[in-house]
């Protein structure tokens, strides 16, 4: 399995920005499994109940959201300047029963919520 593209790649350190994503310990729906944190359509990385994740990114406007299998968060838009840090926090949204209609087709687009701090 290859390494996803780094997207600072070949960027001077003043061209970055960076996200703080915490990913909250709180609920026990996919406590044991990872989610994928998608920066601008590709997988940047994925994050563990009760890790913080640091990443680099470019300066500019993204499109961020969290996945997991067909499930996610909304996508959230940041427009990151130079130099930024943009302090985010994701987790299960609702609660393990409203959880379960996700299995069925319901609210897939609401499955995690993703928050800017």
């Amino acid at each position: 399995m290859t390494a996803p593209p780094d997207p600072a790649a070949g960027l001077a350190r003043s061209d970055l920005a960076t996200i703080v994503l915490r990913r909250e310990r709180g609920s026990y729906r996919d406590f044991m499994r990872s989610y994928q944190v998608i920066v601008d359509g590709e997988v940047a990385a994925k994050i563990k109940r009760g890790q913080t994740l640091t990443l680099p990114i470019p300066a500019g406007r993204h499109e961020i959201f969290i996945r997991i299998d067909w499930c996610r968060s909304p996508v959230v838009e940041v427009d990151a300047g130079s130099g930024q840090v943009i302090e985010m926090s994701c987790e299960p949204a609702g609660s393990s029963k409203e959880g379960l209609g996700a299995v069925i087709g319901q609210a897939t687009e609401s499955y995690i919520r993703l928050s800017r701090l």
